[in-house]
């Protein structure tokens, strides 16, 4: 019934950005493939008139270039697989990630859906590139399950510059759904490229958290020392400062969604939540 509900929702979501559903630049009406070249009609677009080929016929009929319009979204799957998080007291963060995603993908399939994997910490670890078959996504997924971890620092801004990068029919342009999955347990130096990458397409923040870690010293014990997993360095942390706070300002400046769920939590428990917080999303 969550499988179920999940595709209802994020279909919705995926004709609300085709239909224009908000102003973005991500909306496109003109297609990238061409279908056809015919006489200009009356409500044609002067902006797809193809100069060459009407003087080619040498007439005074303007002919016109007709693409096709792009039925499906990107869909792209963003994944931290640092050190951080292949910490797990009860199932491993990353896997929680990997089976949280794949019950996404099972749930987008068809309609023309694109899928993109990407992995991250440091550097882009992997790229699956776009897919529109369910088995090839399934397979790509379980590339990324085997995905060894990375030792160095996260860095979310590298990721987010191969979306910038994009160019085409998987350009962010057309409509994309993004869905950036970590533990944000590192500095945040994303905010400009998450500010132009949310002005053109939909991005929706999954944050990862271990039971044990939502049950860290409270504030009343001062100063704890602590030791970042990615670097294996010390440092004293002051017991009030929670290392979200960065990261929530940032995305609440961007305008961003996102949804915290913690390796406790049953993965479809975890989709009833993200389906709560589209919901959430359509009465706003």
């Amino acid at each position: 019934m969550t499988d179920q509900r999940l595709r209802l929702f994020i279909s919705k979501r995926i004709r609300g950005l085709l239909s224009g559903e908000h102003v973005s630049r991500q909306l496109s009406t003109r297609g990238f493939d061409l279908e056809e070249k015919r006489k200009f009609r009356l409500g044609d677009d002067p902006r797809s008139v193809d100069i060459l080929a009407t003087a080619k016929r040498g007439t005074d009929d303007p002919r016109v270039a007709v693409n096709k319009i792009e039925k499906g979204a990107n869909l792209i799957f963003l994944m931290d697989c640092s050190a951080s998080v292949r910490f797990g007291t009860l199932t491993e963060k990353y896997r929680y990630a990997v089976d949280f995603i794949r019950q996404i993908t099972l749930s987008c399939v068809g309609g023309g859906n694109r899928f993109r994997f990407v992995a991250f910490d440091e550097r882009v670890r992997y790229d699956s590139g776009f897919t529109t078959s369910a088995n090839t996504a399934g397979e790509y997924i379980q590339e990324l399950s085997r995905l060894p971890s990375g030792k160095g620092i996260t860095d979310l801004k590298t990721a987010l510059g191969v979306l910038l990068s994009m160019t085409g029919r998987f350009s962010l342009n057309i409509p994309s759904l993004i869905f950036i999955v970590s533990d944000f347990l590192f500095e945040p130096n994303f905010g400009r490229q998450l500010d132009v990458i949310n002005e053109q397409s939909d991005v929706i923040v999954i944050v990862l958290r271990d039971p044990a870690e939502l049950l860290l010293p409270k504030p009343y014990l001062g100063l704890v020392r602590l030791v970042d997993p990615e670097t294996g360095k010390e440092f004293t942390a002051r017991g009030t400062v929670n290392p979200l706070d960065k990261v929530l300002s940032i995305l609440k400046r961007c305008g961003i969604d996102w949804l915290e769920t913690n390796t406790g939590c049953e993965i479809g428990k975890a989709l009833e939540n993200l389906i709560t917080l589209f919901e959430k999303r359509r009465e706003g």
